[in-house]
């Protein structure tokens, strides 16, 4: 994996025009702080290297509770005959292979513990993950940028971890679309046994295949990003959809974007009442100028 840090915004553009312009795909991951690692949500909930069928089994006995409670269902096979599909396979494994593929991708779009790796087509998207929800403390967000292969295809070698990846093509939530959303997953070989391997462990193994690429941007670019994404109509509303990020996206172009100074003790916010607006918001002034949220 190479590791960039860039000094602005606008470098990091310029670094990424020169990766778009090979005619190979490139997907982008926005992380919002450049300290954390390349991992899946299974990653951190769970030791490293769990094994597929251990994992399938517990999707597919939580799959009755949760068809009980949504309307949607999936036809998957049962672990008796996962089991027979993980035995036939080789050396390696491929996502768009994979049996209950759209059921996972559901998981993981809904917060269940997912080997799913998820990226965006979209620089800008990966971009407003990484500078939405940043700690004050943090000096660099990081954006990984990542391209499978360089030519007709990959080549796998058996007893080494692979990663594979499918496009957008995947019967899911809404959000899977509004993301420009992919996937990868990392698999591996081991004791003719399938585990789940991490992504940083191939990345830059091979000049032709699995490149990796992070970028380090400054958090005190924050604000100028996330206003120029909003000009792009790129934030919580419009890529997630729901009431909750409706709010998050009024309190952040009011309060962060338009950067009004809440400790302004002359009240005055310019064209609205500053106490009714925060009141819509569900935010609150007390004396001193301490924030709370209702």
């Amino acid at each position: 994996m190479e590791e960039v840090t860039v000094k602005t915004w606008e470098e990091f553009e310029e670094r990424i025009k020169e990766l778009e312009s090979r005619k190979y795909d490139v997907l982008f991951r926005g992380q919002a702080n450049s300290n954390w690692k390349l991992e899946t949500t299974l990653d951190r909930f769970v030791f490293p290297e769990s094994k597929l069928m251990d994992y399938y089994r517990i999707i597919y006995l939580a799959k009755p509770r949760i068809e009980a409670f949504i309307d949607k269902s999936w036809n998957i096979p049962s672990p008796k005959e996962y089991a027979k599909w993980l035995k036939e396979r080789r050396g390696f494994l491929f996502l768009s292979d994979m049996p209950g593929y759209d059921y996972m991708a559901y998981l993981r779009h809904h917060g269940f513990p997912s080997p799913l790796l998820d990226w965006t087509s979209s620089p800008y998207i990966a971009a407003f993950f990484a500078y939405n929800r940043i700690d004050k403390s943090v000096e660099n967000v990081s954006i990984y940028v990542f391209q499978e292969h360089i030519g007709l295809g990959k080549i796998a070698t058996s007893q080494e971890p692979f990663i594979s990846s499918f496009g957008d093509y995947v019967s899911t939530h809404k959000r899977h679309f509004l993301q420009q959303s992919q996937y990868t997953i990392c698999t591996l070989k081991k004791d003719n046994d399938w585990y789940f391997a991490h992504h940083e462990d191939v990345a830059g193994r091979d000049k032709k295949q699995d490149l990796l690429w992070k970028f380090n941007i400054p958090s005190a670019e924050r604000i100028k990003v996330l206003r120029m994404l909003d000009r792009f109509n790129i934030n919580s509303f419009s890529l997630f959809g729901s009431e909750e990020s409706l709010m998050d996206m009024i309190a952040t172009k009011e309060l962060l974007i338009k950067n009004i100074d809440l400790t302004n003790k002359s009240g005055s916010l310019g064209w609205f009442n500053r106490s009714e607006h925060l009141e819509h918001l569900g935010v609150f002034i007390l004396e001193g100028g301490e924030k709370v949220a209702s």
